[in-house]
């Protein structure tokens, strides 16, 4: 409770110094809290922009399959056919397709770029090809996320979270490398 004293002008309040003590405090207060915020807000900010680039590369297989997918609208293949994990990736970021506009960067585009962990070639693919992909067809690499985890990439382009590895694993059991 504020005690106001009656100084010898006969005025009741707080002096000039008192209310400048107790701004001067507030902002040393402020000044302290902020930053410890900051990588609370980067972690979740990265954690989406990760969850972005597995929408991306989503985008990037229908793309494909519209302009290049011929009569049946097939994913990217090679020699032994649909491409499979991470490779299928790496296809969309290379020329001549390079539908994701990376500069013909392959597997060092920036798009293959966790960045919570900032690890290379970040992103698993589905084993089997698109076409024979149940659920996932894509998903975070185990340890991309150092909290656990990660992100998965559903065969409707829908990305969701994974909050532990363990539920990583169960998706991982449907990609490849």
């Amino acid at each position: 409770m504020l005690v106001l004293k009656k100084s010898g002008h006969g005025s009741a309040g707080i002096s000039l110094v008192e209310l400048v003590a107790v701004i001067v405090i507030i902002g040393i207060l402020v000044a302290i809290l902020l930053p410890g915020g900051r990588p609370i807000r980067d972690h979740r900010s990265n954690r989406e922009a990760c969850m972005g680039n597995l929408a991306n590369l989503y985008k990037g297989v229908v793309t494909y399959m519209s302009i290049y997918g011929g009569q049946y609208k097939s994913p990217p293949a090679d020699a032994n056919g649909e491409m499979r994990g991470s490779a299928l990736w790496v296809k969309l970021c290379t020329n001549p397709t390079d539908i994701l506009e990376q500069d013909n960067k392959g597997a060092n585009s920036d798009i293959l770029i966790c960045p919570v962990g900032n690890v290379t070639h970040s992103y698993m693919g589905p084993a089997n090809g698109w076409s024979k992909a149940k659920k996932y067809v894509g998903s975070d690499r185990m340890g991309n996320h150092p909290d656990g985890g990660g992100n998965a990439l559903m065969k409707n382009g829908a990305t969701m979270r994974i909050d532990s590895d363990v539920e990583l694993a169960t998706v991982q059991s449907e990609l490849a490398p």
